[in-house]
């Protein structure tokens, strides 16, 4: 289907070619294949040749609509910077920036920032916890 004729073959049922719609898109999404997410491979380049590409990039304004609580943010940017810096491994993703908002307004904050902690690596916790001490003003 992605190849130029836009049509497969079932060789494995009967032979019968079926030809995609003319309006027929293929829609697809993918981790990066580097270093942000274990389990990623270099994607096939005769799969990518078949591809427009859009990179899509942390969007601090995106982020900072859809998760209003400006702890969070200061979090977040102390917590990239200490990514892209080498010092943590563990991405600082949109999910898991919600993932804490959700569980502030399930739990409360200190537990909400427990299970935050427990997140990341054993060795990237200290890290963490001094991130949120600067932010919230408090240690767990």
């Amino acid at each position: 289907l992605l190849d130029d004729d836009r049509q497969i073959c079932l060789t494995q049922l009967d032979g019968r070619i079926i030809k995609a719609h003319p309006d027929f898109w293929i829609i697809a999404t993918m981790n990066p294949s580097n270093h942000l997410y274990e389990g990623t491979e270099k994607l096939n380049e005769a799969l990518k040749d078949r591809f427009v590409i859009v990179e899509l990039v942390n969007n601090d304004e995106a982020e900072r609509e859809l998760i209003d609580d400006e702890k969070i943010h200061e979090l977040k940017n102390m917590l990239r910077t200490a990514f892209y810096n080498g010092d943590i491994q563990t991405p600082i993703s949109f999910r898991l920036l919600q993932n804490l908002k959700d569980n502030i307004e399930l739990f409360g904050l200190e537990t909400a920032l427990r299970l935050f902690i427990n997140r990341f690596e054993e060795h990237e916790r200290e890290k963490v916890k001094e991130a949120i001490r600067l932010v919230y003003g408090f240690e767990l």
